[in-house]
């Protein structure tokens, strides 16, 4: 919760004090955010909540949407960082929201073909497949724009 605050305060307070860095603020944000999510996904990898797996799958997943988000703007100077309705709000709620329950309830656990599995394992886990949906289905929307924009040259 620490990090939602301080990285959405922190443009809020340079555009109040009318000290923005466009450049330099984005380039710390987004180098942040990629630092802050593997320490959450590392963490929940390494509690009783999740196997490690599961969450560096979910990390992977997340690093590739970020670079698709990235390319796209250099490509097309459109920064999105909202897919169907959920972005780094919803993300960040879901995170505190299994954070706090596994800290007041008992951890799910079920066996499946032989391997144990926790209930933050399948939502970690559907979460990493929504952001794999996401991305292909983003990239290939944008390599279809930029293919009529940009049409071979023979």
């Amino acid at each position: 919760m620490l990090n939602w605050f301080g990285d959405s305060l922190d443009g809020t307070i340079a555009r109040y004090r009318r000290a923005e860095r466009p450049q330099y603020g984005f380039f710390i944000d987004h180098t942040v955010d990629g630092f802050a999510m593997a320490f959450v996904a590392v963490g929940f990898g390494l509690s009783p909540m999740a196997h490690l797996d599961v969450a560096l799958f979910a990390l992977i997943c997340y690093y590739l949407v970020v670079i698709s988000t990235l390319t796209t703007c250099l490509a097309t100077g459109v920064f999105q960082v909202s897919f169907g309705g959920v972005g780094p709000t919803e993300v960040r709620l879901g995170i505190i929201a299994c954070t706090a329950s596994a800290a007041v309830l008992p951890i799910p656990h079920s066996v499946v073909m032989g391997g144990e599995i926790t209930l933050y394992d399948v939502i970690i886990a559907s979460f990493a497949v929504g952001l794999l949906v996401t991305v292909i289905t983003h990239s290939a929307k944008t390599a279809r724009t930029l293919a009529k924009i940009d049409p071979p040259r023979y």
